[in-house]
């Protein structure tokens, strides 16, 4: 392949855990970014067929990636750089609660038991990390999952937690951790104010509020409680999931102006199940106006023709793929609430396309260092060569949910196909 590569080193630091648990503080270490590189345009160039068969080979092919990078204990590589052929040794415990998550999901769709068992070993490393609560708590008889240094109870942490172990108790009939996964959902319902507001860090070395804020942690919150109502039938964690949405739409984002609603997936899927079970029109109104604008921000046609269908400037590959995970819900939503659901499926197709130009596939490994190492993983974007596991986390949810509308609308199509209509 001819062209040259030319190589930015990046230092990247950020809030992690170490590989031995809470509380080690990170290593600066090197992303490497492809710029301008022949490797990035003949990616960005291949065409991508939107069959509900291919989207389920690329999300299967991530799931070797993933596969391929769990290690014994449970853990990941977390960000692999493909070029160099190594590792960054920081950690992200919410990422890992999420990349479970979307393993379970791959089973489900494949029964292939190799993704449950390293959702199983990924589940027992990240309960390791659950703490009780301070002294003068321990009437709340909650579990928190903990990071940082010092150490923290995170909300959105815990919700993705929750969000996982509930899909393993789905798929498996399991019940072991039911009691745990109540105990995690104390912890939810702990840091909620009476307005629904939620807290989003629990300090375990000071008796100080944490005013740390995430625009995402609120959105998974009420999506866990809404799944974890769902195997509980216990009303007070819909209720809990209720109030949390009801605050976030009439308080938070009830003054803000479209251009500044925050494209939060998580609180679409949410509201999507908030809406199956309540049919309260709120849950409906505020779940198409984010998915409205969601839609709005895509980039339709633009030049290079391989940016289509994507956001952000430059575009990168997860935030285009927890779009989509948006969209997927927006269009359930739609089409529950018989709402206009075919406004989605176009730009669903189009951001699917444009995060599977992220993936590296037979033919873009072939001349890097370790290829088999390589292959499968979503990169950060068309020339940042870096893989987390996160990118794969969402890039498989989005491609999984994308075929799962391509499939219910083959069966209602080939259910007309069978309907007679008698003649005049």
């Amino acid at each position: 392949m001819g062209g040259k590569l030319f190589l930015l080193l990046i230092v990247a630091s950020g809030a992690f855990i170490g590989p031995s648990g809470a509380g080690e503080k990170p290593d600066a270490g090197l992303i490497t970014v492809a710029c301008t590189s022949t490797l990035a345009i003949h990616s960005a160039s291949e065409t991508c067929s939107q069959s509900p068969e291919d989207l389920l080979g690329s999300a299967l092919l991530a799931g070797e990636y993933l596969l391929e990078h769990q290690k014994d204990n449970g853990m990941f590589d977390y960000l692999y750089d493909p070029l160099l052929d190594r590792n960054l040794v920081d950690y992200n415990l919410l990422r890992h609660a999420g990349t479970c998550y979307s393993l379970v999901l791959l089973y489900e769709v494949s029964r292939d038991a190799r993704y449950l068992r390293a959702a199983h070993r990924g589940l027992d490393f990240l309960c390791r990390h659950l703490k009780e609560p301070r002294p003068e708590h321990q009437d709340r008889d909650f579990r928190a999952l903990v990071t940082g240094d010092p150490p923290e109870g995170n909300l959105g942490g815990t919700a993705l937690s929750i969000l996982a172990l509930v899909e393993y108790r789905l798929s498996t009939g399991d019940r072991s951790r039911d009691r745990l996964l109540e105990q995690m959902g104390q912890f939810l319902r702990f840091q909620q104010e009476d307005s629904g507001q939620f807290r989003h860090k629990y300090l375990y070395d000071s008796v100080k509020e944490s005013t740390f804020e995430s625009e995402y942690y609120p959105g998974e919150a009420i999506f866990s409680l809404v799944r974890l109502y769902s195997i509980e039938r216990d009303p007070s964690w819909l209720k809990t999931a209720e109030q949390g949405a009801l605050w976030l739409i009439q308080q938070r984002d009830s003054q803000i102006d479209d251009s500044a609603l925050n494209h939060d997936h998580w609180l679409l899927m949410a509201l999507n199940e908030l809406y199956a079970i309540s049919r309260s029109s709120i849950f409906i109104d505020h779940g198409m106006r984010i998915a409205r604008v969601i839609v709005e921000s895509q980039r339709k046609e633009d030049q290079p023709s391989e940016w289509k269908g994507s956001w952000g400037d430059p575009p990168r590959c997860s935030p285009a793929a927890t779009r989509a995970e948006g969209l997927v819900a927006a269009y359930f939503l739609a089409l529950e609430g018989h709402r206009d659901k075919d406004q989605f499926l176009l730009p669903l197709k189009a951001a699917a396309a444009f995060i599977r130009r992220c993936q590296l596939t037979a033919g873009q490994v072939e001349s890097l260092p370790n290829p088999e190492h390589a292959l499968g993983g979503f990169r950060g974007s068309l020339e940042d060569w870096s893989i987390r596991i996160d990118y794969n986390q969402h890039a498989v949810c989005a491609l999984l949910g994308l075929r799962e509308i391509l499939l219910e609308r083959e069966e209602k199509s080939t259910a007309t196909q069978g309907i007679r209509i008698p003649p005049q």
